[in-house]
């Protein structure tokens, strides 16, 4: 089931339960240029990754260089110690495994991720609840995206509380 459906289908359930649901929809700031090299390589540790099968990923991301063109004048070549290849089909994948375990430190709330967007909700049946149990859970986010050096896009960063949202209909 896809993200946006798999959200939809349990909010239905909460309203059809006369329960209330708080949501808040995150954005990683610059999430595939800020992945981090050496962390990265140690999340595939973590998954088994080792020997010449690790040292293939530290290789390909290793000794990348760029430089920038703008109006036919380029920049100096730098090199790229951080973030994944974008346009490329790994770049993705890499990305995905650096996240992987977000969802772990989430302790009540349900997540629901797509790329670089995240969402955290929670149904319960008051405000104050919600409230409390949703902010648990961002503070074990905040955490986790400090200790894996990435950051949130705040003007991409949404909350609500199920009062906004009860006027979805089902046809």
């Amino acid at each position: 089931m896809s993200c946006p459906l798999k959200i939809t289908d349990d909010w239905y359930s909460v309203f059809d339960n006369s329960e209330i649901v708080g949501a808040t929809f995150k954005d990683l700031r610059k999430a595939l240029d800020t992945v981090d090299h050496s962390l990265l390589c140690g999340k595939f540790e973590g998954y088994g990754v080792q020997n010449d099968e690790l040292r293939w990923f530290v290789s390909y991301l290793a000794g990348r260089k760029q430089f920038y063109r703008v109006n036919g004048t380029d920049s100096q070549v730098n090199a790229v110690d951080i973030g994944v290849p974008q346009g490329s089909c790994l770049g993705p994948l890499l990305f995905l495994v650096y996240i992987n375990d977000l969802p772990k430190v989430v302790e009540n709330c349900t997540v629901a991720m797509y790329a670089d967007d995240t969402g955290l909700y929670y149904r319960g049946t008051s405000l104050a609840q919600l409230n409390e149990i949703i902010n648990k859970d961002l503070e074990s986010l905040e955490h986790w995206l400090k200790g894996n050096k990435l950051s949130l896009n705040v003007v991409k960063t949404v909350s609500t509380k199920s009062y906004l949202v009860k006027s979805i209909r089902r046809y």
